[in-house]
């Protein structure tokens, strides 16, 4: 048994080698992740913009657990960004108490239709997180860390709202 254990082990290590030489080919290793913590004011907002890419851009996955919804939208959380094809701004507000479990804890366009929101996040976006509550909440956002030198972005003729996804220190 003792003399089959180094075979063993060297199979193994073949395997293993094998293996990350195949990952490096494919390119299938992962970026680093990384999270950033942000604290939004009582009744105030705060002008935000993402160095990750998001594991999943909408924004029920990106601020799951997060903010405090309401019933209406007048008095949820809400998300805002730019949109610059009708130049106008867009937003989503937190659903919570609303009698039904399907819309709870979930982002939505407006309160009438209840129709979920489309708005997603992606590095180079620029966006307002919208406390509407009488205390402070402290926001955690995640993603894969943007590595890449440059950021290629679409601007319209008239405004925008961008910004450049890159980590500093302070």
């Amino acid at each position: 048994m003792h003399r089959k254990l180094p075979g063993v082990l060297a199979v193994f290590s073949l395997l293993m080698l094998q293996s990350m030489v195949t990952l490096a080919d494919t390119d299938a290793y992962s970026r680093p992740a990384g999270f950033m913590r942000v604290q939004v004011p009582a009744n105030d907002q705060k002008l935000m913009s993402s160095p990750f890419v998001f594991f999943n851009s909408g924004l029920d996955s990106v601020f799951s657990g997060q903010l405090t919804g309401e019933s209406n939208q007048n008095d949820a959380d809400k998300i805002v960004k730019w949109d610059s094809t009708i130049q106008d701004y867009v937003s989503a507000f937190k659903a919570d108490n609303t009698g039904n479990s399907q819309r709870n804890g979930k982002f939505f366009a407006d309160d009438t239709s209840w129709t979920p929101t489309s708005m997603t996040l992606s590095p180079g976006d620029g966006f307002f997180i919208q406390n509407e509550h009488n205390s402070a909440q402290t926001v955690y956002i995640m993603g894969k860390i943007v590595l890449d030198n440059s950021l290629a972005l679409t601007l319209s003729q008239n405004y925008n709202l961008v910004s450049f996804p890159v980590l500093t220190t302070r």
